[in-house]
């Protein structure tokens, strides 16, 4: 069985080249360009793949928003040509979607489930909402997992925890402009978890998140409290003004037990911890 992995030099992406066979092809910036949508389609045709693993993505929020075009290209258009080889070849695509495609619910407060309605707020997850429509729309085997508040594994910038751990460590208060409730997700167990349900032969769209929902705030707390640290934190939600966020984007499964497959987010921050 034929495994193709895009996207293998990113955050997500390196965690899976961990879990899938050893002989599975990982393609990264280095061995295709994911704006050139038919070469890279060409590509998938000629190596016929068994399971295709999407996880490229334009995950920068702002930078989506004022470069749209690229958003639209690498988010959207991208993936659904994507979806269209891998019909062509019968190929399963895995696809990685995001907590982004909900927020528009202003009353929302309960994790949003894989039948809720969708609604977007801003570029980014408008861009991600289109690519599920276009996988979908293809015909092709899938399975579009939406995951959510990734952290962990190696990134080109310092993630939200890491960020956190330098502010703690050097003892400046913390300043939060957005309290966002959420379920922040530890890569190096979700990694495990998205190729077991490729596997498991689940398809469709699937929540797969570290169990529970949290506060930003109550999330950076419980970081400085793991690792004594004392640093004050202050939310300034008042002062926000950039691009818009969902102020609820936590997520639940109506079709698997998360159990099963995913920590609470509590045992999983725990688990990064003792690996710094």
């Amino acid at each position: 069985m034929r495994v193709l992995l895009l996207g293998a030099h990113g955050q997500l992406g390196r965690e899976l080249a961990k879990v899938i066979p050893p002989d599975a092809l990982r393609w990264g910036r280095d061995e295709f360009d994911f704006h050139r949508v038919d070469d890279l389609r060409g590509r998938i045709e000629q190596v016929r793949p068994a399971i295709l693993i999407n996880a490229v993505g334009m995950t920068n929020v702002d930078r989506c928003e004022t470069a749209r075009d690229e958003a639209r290209a690498v988010n959207m258009s991208a993936p659904s040509a994507i979806a269209r080889a891998c019909k062509d070849v019968g190929c399963l695509m895995v696809h990685i979607s995001t907590d982004y495609v909900f927020g528009s619910d202003a009353s929302r407060d309960k994790p949003y489930v894989e039948s809720d309605i969708t609604g977007a707020v801003n570029y980014y997850g408008m861009t991600k909402l289109g690519a599920e429509q276009g996988v979908i729309g293809s015909g092709c085997p899938h399975l579009i997992l939406r995951v959510c508040g990734l952290y962990g594994g190696i990134t080109r910038q310092p993630g939200f925890v890491e960020r956190i751990i330098a502010q703690g460590k050097s003892g400046t208060t913390i300043r939060l402009q957005f309290d966002q409730i959420y379920s922040p997700t530890y890569v190096a167990e979700l990694a495990p978890a998205i190729w077991r349900l490729a596997q498991d032969g689940v398809r469709g769209i699937v929540h797969l998140v570290d169990r529970g929902a949290v506060r930003r705030s109550e999330f950076t707390r419980t970081i400085l409290h793991e690792l004594r640290l004392h640093s004050d934190v202050i939310v300034e939600d008042h002062s926000y003004q950039g691009v818009p966020r969902p102020l609820y984007s936590a997520l639940d499964s109506e079709r698997l037990s998360l159990k099963e497959y995913m920590n609470d987010w509590h045992t999983s921050l725990q688990h990064y911890l003792t690996t710094l």
